[in-house]
Protein backbone atom coordinates (compact mmCIF):
# COMPACT_ATOMS: atom_id res chain seq x y z
CA UNK A 1 0.00 0.00 0.00
CA UNK A 2 1.27 3.48 -0.73
CA UNK A 3 0.28 6.56 1.31
CA UNK A 4 -1.51 8.42 -1.71
CA UNK A 5 0.12 11.60 -0.25
CA UNK A 6 0.80 14.05 -2.77
CA UNK A 7 3.54 16.17 -2.23
CA UNK A 8 3.00 18.99 -4.74
CA UNK A 9 -0.72 19.67 -3.65
CA UNK A 10 -1.39 22.84 -1.32
CA UNK A 11 -0.90 22.33 2.61
CA UNK A 12 -3.98 22.09 4.71
CA UNK A 13 -5.39 24.33 7.18
CA UNK A 14 -5.87 22.84 10.51
CA UNK A 15 -9.46 22.54 10.22
CA UNK A 16 -8.94 20.79 7.16
CA UNK A 17 -6.55 18.08 8.40
CA UNK A 18 -8.85 17.44 11.82
CA UNK A 19 -11.87 16.88 9.37
CA UNK A 20 -9.80 14.29 6.86
CA UNK A 21 -8.40 12.70 10.62
CA UNK A 22 -11.76 12.31 11.54
CA UNK A 23 -12.90 10.97 7.87
CA UNK A 24 -10.29 8.76 7.85
CA UNK A 25 -11.16 7.29 11.50
CA UNK A 26 -14.41 6.91 10.29
CA UNK A 27 -13.48 4.89 6.91
CA UNK A 28 -11.21 2.93 9.04
CA UNK A 29 -13.49 1.77 11.82
CA UNK A 30 -16.18 0.78 8.55
CA UNK A 31 -13.38 -1.07 6.96
CA UNK A 32 -12.39 -3.08 9.98
CA UNK A 33 -16.12 -3.78 11.02
CA UNK A 34 -16.38 -5.23 7.17
CA UNK A 35 -13.23 -7.22 7.76
CA UNK A 36 -14.19 -8.81 11.45
CA UNK A 37 -18.21 -9.61 9.58
CA UNK A 38 -15.57 -11.38 7.16
CA UNK A 39 -13.42 -13.14 9.62
CA UNK A 40 -16.38 -14.96 11.50
CA UNK A 41 -18.27 -15.55 8.37
CA UNK A 42 -15.04 -17.70 7.28
CA UNK A 43 -15.07 -18.97 11.25
CA UNK A 44 -12.02 -17.82 11.57
CA UNK A 45 -11.28 -16.03 15.72
CA UNK A 46 -8.37 -13.25 13.66
CA UNK A 47 -9.00 -11.00 11.37
CA UNK A 48 -6.09 -11.14 8.54
CA UNK A 49 -4.75 -8.50 6.65
CA UNK A 50 -6.46 -9.45 3.50
CA UNK A 51 -9.65 -9.22 5.01
CA UNK A 52 -8.95 -5.67 6.51
CA UNK A 53 -7.81 -4.83 2.83
CA UNK A 54 -11.21 -6.21 1.60
CA UNK A 55 -12.64 -4.54 4.13
CA UNK A 56 -10.95 -1.12 2.97
CA UNK A 57 -11.86 -1.87 -0.80
CA UNK A 58 -15.44 -2.30 0.03
CA UNK A 59 -15.43 0.56 1.33
CA UNK A 60 -14.07 2.88 -0.88
CA UNK A 61 -15.41 1.49 -4.09
CA UNK A 62 -19.15 3.46 -4.95
CA UNK A 63 -21.96 1.35 -6.48
CA UNK A 64 -25.60 2.19 -7.21
CA UNK A 65 -26.83 1.69 -3.57
CA UNK A 66 -23.82 3.19 -1.56
CA UNK A 67 -21.22 5.98 -1.48
CA UNK A 68 -18.54 6.63 1.18
CA UNK A 69 -19.75 9.87 1.10
CA UNK A 70 -23.22 9.58 0.99
CA UNK A 71 -24.14 8.10 4.24
CA UNK A 72 -27.00 9.33 5.83
CA UNK A 73 -25.04 9.11 8.87
CA UNK A 74 -21.46 10.54 8.24
CA UNK A 75 -22.17 13.59 10.10
CA UNK A 76 -23.03 12.07 13.02
CA UNK A 77 -20.00 9.24 12.91
CA UNK A 78 -17.81 12.32 11.91
CA UNK A 79 -19.11 14.04 15.53
CA UNK A 80 -18.68 10.61 17.05
CA UNK A 81 -15.12 10.34 16.08
CA UNK A 82 -14.62 13.94 17.16
CA UNK A 83 -15.68 12.68 20.60
CA UNK A 84 -13.86 9.75 20.33
CA UNK A 85 -10.39 11.86 19.95
CA UNK A 86 -11.34 14.06 22.84
CA UNK A 87 -11.64 10.80 25.10
CA UNK A 88 -8.87 9.20 23.32
CA UNK A 89 -6.20 7.80 26.25
CA UNK A 90 -2.74 7.58 25.73
CA UNK A 91 -2.40 4.39 27.96
CA UNK A 92 -3.21 1.42 24.46
CA UNK A 93 -1.58 -1.90 25.12
CA UNK A 94 -0.29 -3.63 22.07
CA UNK A 95 -1.13 -7.20 21.33
CA UNK A 96 1.25 -9.46 19.56
CA UNK A 97 -0.15 -10.19 16.34
CA UNK A 98 -0.24 -13.73 14.86
CA UNK A 99 -0.40 -14.95 11.65
CA UNK A 100 -3.62 -16.26 10.88
CA UNK A 101 -3.66 -18.18 7.37
CA UNK A 102 -6.52 -16.58 5.39
CA UNK A 103 -9.78 -18.49 4.39
CA UNK A 104 -12.35 -17.06 2.43
CA UNK A 105 -15.81 -16.96 3.59
CA UNK A 106 -18.74 -18.36 1.19
CA UNK A 107 -20.45 -15.74 -0.54
CA UNK A 108 -24.25 -17.09 0.63
CA UNK A 109 -23.39 -15.88 4.51
CA UNK A 110 -24.44 -12.62 3.42
CA UNK A 111 -24.62 -9.69 1.29
CA UNK A 112 -21.41 -8.02 2.92
CA UNK A 113 -19.23 -10.86 2.40
CA UNK A 114 -20.55 -11.76 -1.23
CA UNK A 115 -19.51 -8.00 -1.79
CA UNK A 116 -16.31 -8.35 -0.16
CA UNK A 117 -15.49 -12.05 -2.65
CA UNK A 118 -16.45 -9.98 -5.75
CA UNK A 119 -14.29 -6.76 -4.98
CA UNK A 120 -10.72 -7.57 -6.26
CA UNK A 121 -12.29 -7.88 -9.72
CA UNK A 122 -14.95 -4.50 -9.65
CA UNK A 123 -11.76 -3.05 -7.44
CA UNK A 124 -9.55 -3.79 -11.03
CA UNK A 125 -12.41 -2.14 -13.36
CA UNK A 126 -12.91 0.96 -10.84
CA UNK A 127 -12.18 4.67 -12.59
CA UNK A 128 -12.62 6.82 -9.60
CA UNK A 129 -13.92 10.73 -11.09
CA UNK A 130 -13.00 12.03 -7.50
CA UNK A 131 -9.90 13.04 -5.80
CA UNK A 132 -10.56 11.17 -2.70
CA UNK A 133 -11.62 8.08 -4.56
CA UNK A 134 -8.38 8.81 -6.62
CA UNK A 135 -6.26 8.25 -3.87
CA UNK A 136 -7.71 5.42 -2.47
CA UNK A 137 -7.45 3.51 -5.89
CA UNK A 138 -3.54 4.38 -5.40
CA UNK A 139 -3.45 3.83 -1.99
CA UNK A 140 -5.35 0.17 -1.75
CA UNK A 141 -3.61 -1.07 -5.11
Amino acid sequence: MRTGFDPVASPLTADQRQTMQRLMMVFAKQAFQHAAHYAKAADRSSVTRKDVLLGMKVAALPTSTYTFWGQEDLHQQLAEMEQALLEEESDSEEEEAVEVEWTAAPSSHSALVKRMNEVEEQWEQWEPTDAMGRCFKRTLH
